[in-house]
C-alpha cells in the first residue's frame, strides 16, 4: 500500500495588530481608552444586545477581542430601540384588531355580508324597475 502524504498546513505569521485594541464587532482597530468592556458588569445590555443580534453567545477567549467600539454600541442601542418599537407597534395593532374583531357591539362578518347582499339585491331590483317601467307605461 502507497503511504499518503499529509497535506502541507499553512502557517501564518502572528499579526502585529494586538486583539485587545481591536472591537469585538466590526474588527476596526480601536484606542482601549474609548471602548467599553463586553464582559464588565456595566456592560451587560451591550453584551446581551450583541448575542441578540448575532443570534449566539459571544464567549470570552484568551485571543478573542473583549472591547466594543463606541460605534457598534450606538447601532447595538439604535436597533434594540427600532426592536422595541417594532414590537410595541405590533402589539398595539393587534390589540386594536382583536378589540374590533370581538367587540359585542360590532357587527359579525356573517351579519356585514348579509347586510351587503340586500343592499346589492335592493339596488339591483330597483334598477330593473326602473328599466321596466317605461315598457309598462307604454
Amino acid at each position: 500500500m502507497a503511504q499518503r502524504k499529509e497535506t502541507p498546513k499553512k502557517v501564518y505569521a502572528k499579526s502585529n495588530i494586538d486583539s485587545k485594541s481591536m472591537c469585538r464587532l466590526c474588527c476596526s482597530i480601536i484606542d482601549p481608552k474609548h471602548c467599553k468592556n463586553l464582559y464588565n458588569k456595566a456592560s451587560v445590555n451591550v453584551l446581551a444586545s450583541a448575542e441578540l443580534l448575532y443570534d449566539g453567545k459571544l464567549l470570552r477567549g484568551d485571543s478573542l477581542p473583549h472591547l466594543v467600539c463606541r460605534p457598534c454600541e450606538r447601532r447595538l442601542d439604535n436597533f434594540m430601540k427600532f426592536k422595541n418599537m417594532i414590537c410595541d407597534n405590533q402589539d398595539s395593532m393587534m390589540r386594536q384588531k382583536r378589540c374590533v374583531e370581538f367587540s359585542p357591539s360590532a357587527p359579525t362578518a356573517d351579519e356585514k355580508s348579509a347586510k351587503t347582499d340586500t343592499l346589492i339585491r335592493g339596488k339591483s331590483s330597483q334598477r330593473q324597475s326602473r328599466q321596466l317601467k317605461p315598457f309598462l307605461i307604454i
